[in-house]
């Protein structure tokens, strides 16, 4: 499914205070799962990766004009990150919205990107099964050790502005 892209993403500048406690979360979920085997093949600092989620997770909640839960020791039992949604976050600045096979297609997967921080870009939004297409599989670069996943494209996502209550 191919949309036109006309919407620009909503920014959300996030406070000094929204800011520590992303940190604070963050820092929470990797010390949790600092046990953990990585997933996804993933290969890296994930405090860091755990930090730059909450920011998005922060974001998404500020748009929606609901409270976010941060950390929670049975976080595995959480359906989603803010209200029904799952939150990807990334910081780069042309980043796609990222599902892997084991994710919901009843769900709804929103893409935000902090590359120019402290103001977090929620870009849009697209359902788990809109996702997974033949044409969105793909593997990362060869030097990247990650899983093949579904990179969805920037024109695939739908109105941020939707996600707004």
């Amino acid at each position: 499914m191919t949309r036109a892209r006309a919407v620009p993403a909503i920014e959300v500048c996030l406070s000094r205070s929204e800011i520590e406690r992303a940190k604070r979360e963050g820092r929470r979920r990797q010390e949790f799962s600092a046990h953990r085997a990585d997933t996804h093949g993933f290969v890296g600092d994930g405090e860091i990766i755990h930090v730059q989620g909450c920011y998005g997770e922060i974001a998404v909640a500020a748009l929606r004009g609901s409270s976010w839960v941060g950390f929670s020791p049975d976080f595995e039992e959480l359906r989603s990150d803010v209200d029904g949604l799952q939150v990807r976050t990334t910081r780069y600045p042309t980043g796609k919205l990222l599902l892997h096979p084991k994710d919901p297609d009843d769900q709804r997967f929103v893409l935000c990107r902090t590359h120019l921080f402290p103001t977090v870009l929620v870009v849009g939004w697209v359902w788990g099964e809109e996702a997974k297409v033949k044409e969105n599989w793909r593997r990362a670069s060869p030097q990247d050790r990650r899983e093949p996943c579904y990179w969805v494209p920037n024109e695939s996502l739908r109105d941020p502005r939707e996600l707004r209550p």
